[in-house]
């Protein structure tokens, strides 16, 4: 099985948080490790599995615990994303596997540019 897990670590972002979510394909797992209280309705939300934390804790920290979730729900493909980005084409999760398969470098990324809000597209390249 291929399935495709999405991990997304977020902390009172709940804008570009909420866009995010509305633009993640439903077919996709998506796991979600969020700040304590930031995120009332989050059961609400198309998500598979998610945990709140209750003080700040680090970027990595809250990774892990998002590859965790992944790998114990037996995800093969991991995504992370950031909190602040929207997906714009569904599939460019299937590039990145395909990508990753061709060319057998399996830790792809993805960096846009800090100072905009990031899309992630893909433009029919390849």
């Amino acid at each position: 099985m291929n399935k495709i897990g999405i991990g997304v670590l977020t902390y009172k972002n709940s804008e570009t948080f909420n866009k995010l979510m509305d633009s993640i394909p439903k077919w996709i797992d998506t796991y979600v490790v969020y700040a304590h209280h930031a995120y009332p309705n989050v059961s609400e939300l198309n998500i598979k599995q998610s945990f709140e934390f209750g003080r700040p804790s680090c970027i990595s920290w809250g990774k892990n615990q998002l590859l965790r979730m992944m790998l114990n729900d037996e995800c093969k493909h991991l995504f992370l994303l950031e909190d602040d980005i929207e997906i714009i084409n569904p599939m460019v999760f299937e590039k990145y596997i395909e990508g990753a398969e061709a060319s057998g470098i399996l830790s792809l990324c993805y960096k846009g540019d800090s100072n905009t809000r990031n899309a992630i597209d893909y433009n029919g390249v390849g």
